[in-house]
């Protein structure tokens, strides 16, 4: 059985319904309970902490990986600079196919559009360093 450890809602240790066995229930979630049963009290508390680590790491990791809106507009910025970019790099490339009017019109476009994105991170840098 593959179980995420983001499906484990809880983890209960009781004594089992058997007086020589250790009981771990797990609740998961849109399931029923999972009941496992240990011979020794040790090996079943090993168990126990061990998903409770596991899933504290994966909650740690969630957490971590949430990109922040700031964050999500650096990367829009970064993203649009670099398919600009790529569109440069294409014009040089096909430079040599394109006439001297169609040349000079895609590299404005270009050099005003990377201008414009410069001043932009520019300025949403400054206003963000302010006090």
């Amino acid at each position: 059985m593959i179980l995420p450890y983001k499906a484990i809602e809880s983890i209960t240790q009781k004594q089992s319904h058997l007086s020589s066995t250790y009981g771990l229930i797990l609740t998961i979630r849109g399931q029923e309970e999972l009941f496992f049963e240990f011979r020794g009290q040790d090996s079943r508390d090993d168990c126990a902490s061990m998903l409770h680590r596991m899933m504290e790491a994966v909650r740690n990791l969630e957490q971590s990986s949430l990109v922040s809106p700031a964050e999500l507009a650096e990367m829009e910025a970064a993203k649009a600079e670099h398919e600009l970019l790529n569109k440069v790099r294409r014009v040089s490339r096909d430079a040599e196919t394109m006439d001297l009017p169609e040349l000079m019109e895609a590299s404005t476009s270009a050099k005003e559009s990377l201008w414009c994105r410069t001043m932009a991170n520019f300025i949403s840098t400054q206003l963000t360093t302010l006090p």
